[in-house]
C-alpha cells in the first residue's frame, strides 16, 4: 500500500493514518536522526537565523516519542555491531546530535531520560575546549555587511577567489578551496581590519557540561577537531583533524563510541583518505548526511561501514513522511 502511494498522497492524510503506515513502513528501514540545535528559537540570534538545523524542544520530544514506538532504539556502537555481524537491521534505528551545542544538555537529554532511549552526542573538540567555529565566522562575516570587504582583502593577498553572491555555499566548497586555510584567512583578516569576533560561543558545550552529563545512556563521538571540510584538506591535515577529536574522547571520563561523524556529511565531503584514517585508529564505520533513510548498509573499499542519517524537520507530520517516503 505505502509503494502505491505517493509523496504528493501522502502529505495530504491524516495523522493517524499516517501513524498506521509508519508502524507498517518500520519493517523495511533502519533511520537514524540527526540533530543539531535543541531551542526554543534561533530567531534572536543574527547568527544562528535560518542558518542552523533546529528542532524545538516539544517537536524532538515527539518524533523521538514516535521512533520508540514504531522501532527498537540501539546505541550507535550497537547498531554498528549489528550491521558487523550481518543481523537484519530492519525495524532499528539511533539517534545522534552534532556539533555539542548546549541545547542538547538543556532540553533534548530531560526527553531522553523520560523515554529512557540512547543517543550519541557528536563532538567538535575545539568548540568544547572555547575555540570558534569556522562557520560561525563566515555567518560573523555576512551579519556584519562585510563580505564585500573580505572578499577584497583575499584578492588583496593574492589567496583563495569566492564570489559575494555565492559566498556561503562556495565557502564550504572543498573543490575551490581548503577550510583550514581559509579559517586562517579570516582570522588574519579580523586581527588586521581590527574587528573584534564577538560570537555567541555559549550556544555550544563546555568541559563543564560535559562533565555535569549525567544520564547515563549518552554516549560521546568524533565530529573532528574544527569540522572543516575534510576532502578539502591534505591527507595530513585529515588525520590531525580525525586524531585529535579522538584523543580527547579518550581523555572524557565518559563511554565514547568507534564511528566518525563526517562534517557536512555529503558525498563530496570525504574521500578515500577519510575512510582509511578513520580504519587505521580503529573506528567501525562512518556516518553521512544526506539526508536518506537507511535501508540496508553500505560498505566501501576499504571494508568500512557506511550509513546514512537524516535531519528531521521542525514539523512532526513532516518527519512521518520522510519516514515513509
Amino acid at each position: 500500500m505505502i509503494r502505491v502511494l505517493t509523496a504528493r498522497h501522502l502529505k495530504y492524510l491524516p495523522l493517524p493514518l499516517l501513524n498506521i503506515l509508519l508502524k507498517l513502513k518500520s519493517k523495511e528501514i533502519t533511520p537514524i536522526l540527526l540533530y543539531h540545535a535543541v531551542m526554543d528559537q534561533t530567531d534572536n540570534n543574527p547568527l544562528l537565523s535560518g542558518k542552523i538545523h533546529n528542532v524545538s524542544p516539544e517537536i524532538v520530544y515527539d518524533q523521538l516519542s514516535l521512533l520508540k514506538r514504531y522501532f527498537t532504539i540501539l546505541p550507535l556502537d550497537e547498531l554498528f555491531e549489528q550491521v558487523k555481524s550481518g543481523r537484519n537491521l530492519c525495524g532499528l534505528g539511533s539517534i545522534t546530535f552534532d556539533d555539542g551545542y548546549k541545547s542538547v544538555i538543556e532540553n533534548a537529554i530531560p526527553t531522553l531520560s523520560a523515554l529512557d532511549i540512547p543517543a550519541t552526542i557528536m563532538i567538535v573538540s575545539n568548540l568544547v575546549k572555547g575555540g570558534v567555529l569556522w562557520r560561525d565566522k563566515i555567518r560573523f562575516i555576512i551579519s556584519k555587511g562585510l563580505v564585500e570587504d573580505f572578499l577584497g582583502y583575499l584578492n588583496k593577498i593574492g589567496s583563495m577567489s569566492l564570489s559575494k553572491e555565492n559566498f556561503y555555499i562556495d565557502s564550504k566548497n572543498p573543490g575551490k578551496f581548503n577550510s583550514k586555510q581559509l579559517d586562517r584567512m579570516i582570522e588574519e583578516y579580523l586581527k588586521f581590519s581590527e574587528f573584534n569576533l564577538i560570537m555567541e560561543k555559549n550556544i555550544y558545550l563546555s568541559e563543564d557540561m560535559l562533565d555535569g552529563i549525567t544520564y547515563k545512556k549518552v554516549t560521546f563521538g568524533n565530529h573532528t577537531s574544527n569540522h572543516y571540510m575534510l576532502s578539502g584538506l591534505t591527507k595530513e591535515e585529515q588525520y590531525q583533524e580525525i586524531v585529535d577529536c579522538e584523543t580527547y574522547l579518550q581523555s572524557l571520563n565518559k563511554e565514547t563510541v568507534k564511528v566518525l561523524s563526517i562534517p557536512f556529511g555529503g558525498p563530496d565531503s570525504y574521500n578515500y583518505e577519510t575512510i582509511s584514517i578513520a580504519k587505521k585508529i580503529g573506528y567501525r564505520g562512518v556516518l553521512l548526511s544526506d539526508g536518506k533513510v537507511n535501508k540496508g548498509s553500505e560498505v566501501s573499499r576499504l571494508g568500512m561501514l557506511k550509513l546514512d542519517r537524516f535531519m528531521p524537520e521542525n514539523d512532526t507530520k513532516r518527519y512521518i513522511l520522510t519516514l515513509l517516503s
